[in-house]
């Protein structure tokens, strides 16, 4: 099915399909990172926070993001700055506690380091074979998507194959992993304010777009599914299903839950469809800032004059 057929996603007929096809990218990548690590979702966001709390200053105006772009190039610890619990809570709109308790985890697992500064992810996991299957994954679902849907609103960028230069990526897969896990934490965050906090957030998000694929009767998903799918406890799970159906975000039938015509003609979706818009466009000139798009093309000057 062609969901842009007029190649311009920030169409009113087609800006619900976009939300959708960047949310399927991200949550692909999620669900193959949750099975690397044999983590749920929630416990793989709070290290990919970490992980960019720790990072994104590279990437910044005058950073050592190029020396650092490489697989084989991890940036060391005094490279890498922490993130206190109370931080990182704020930054995801999780509870103190969950993130105490779910950081706790991700050290016993050797994934991240503490001190008094806070939390950093370690140096040994990032040089490991799992964290590099979890880097060239996220390129398959979100290259799939930038080649789906060429640039937003902007006609002159045309085939996303004729622009984004993937030896680029192959080469620095480092620093496109850093510059793709930027924009993943910012689909959370709209997924948080979507769903009031990030579980429901994450749940709401497979509902619309198993609701678009109609994966079930009436397009409706089930509950194991929902929790299958997030690797999440079942009970909170359901505690979550049942606030979202009470809100009136999602009605439950026979065969599960679906989004309401409320969540769909609601300020709430339409506030996370103007989110996802903006992240992508931020997604894509950052691509171009770093040298990920061919400069002979046009598009290098058309990311390059949308602001951050």
């Amino acid at each position: 099915m062609d969901l842009y057929p007029q190649r311009n996603p920030l169409h009113p007929a087609n800006r619900l399909s976009f939300y959708l096809s960047a949310s399927r990218a991200f949550l692909g990548h999620l669900k193959v990172a949750q099975a690397a690590l044999e983590l749920d979702a929630i416990d793989v966001i709070i290290g990919y926070a970490i992980l960019h709390a720790g990072v994104d200053h590279l990437d910044q105006p005058g950073g050592d993001g190029r020396r650092y772009a490489r697989l084989d190039t991890p940036p060391p610890d005094e490279s890498r700055r922490p993130i206190s619990v109370s931080a990182l809570a704020r930054s995801l709109s999780l509870s103190r506690e969950t993130v105490r308790r779910r950081s706790d985890h991700l050290f016993e697992r050797a994934i991240v380091s503490r001190d008094e500064r806070g939390l950093r992810v370690t140096t040994a996991f990032l040089t490991t074979p799992t964290y590099q299957t979890i880097v060239f994954s996220q390129m398959e679902p979100i290259l799939g998507f930038l080649l789906k849907l060429g640039y937003p609103d902007e006609p002159e960028m045309g085939d996303a194959r004729a622009w984004l230069d993937q030896q680029a990526m192959l080469d620095r897969a480092r620093q496109f992993s850093r510059i793709m896990l930027r924009v993943q934490l910012r689909h959370y965050e709209t997924l948080a304010r979507l769903g009031g906090d990030l579980h429901s957030g994450l749940l709401l998000s497979l509902i619309l777009s198993n609701a678009e694929g109609e994966v079930g009767q009436d397009g409706a998903t089930s509950r194991l599914q929902l929790a299958e799918a997030l690797a999440l406890n079942r009970e909170s799970t359901r505690r979550r299903l049942v606030a979202l159906a009470r809100s009136g975000s999602v009605v439950r039938t026979t065969a599960g839950y679906r989004p309401s015509s409320d969540l769909l003609s609601g300020a709430k979706l339409e506030g996370a469809l103007a989110d996802t818009s903006l992240n992508i466009r931020q997604m894509v000139r950052l691509l171009a800032v770093h040298g990920f798009v061919h400069e002979p093309h046009p598009a290098a000057g058309v990311a390059g004059r949308i602001a951050d």
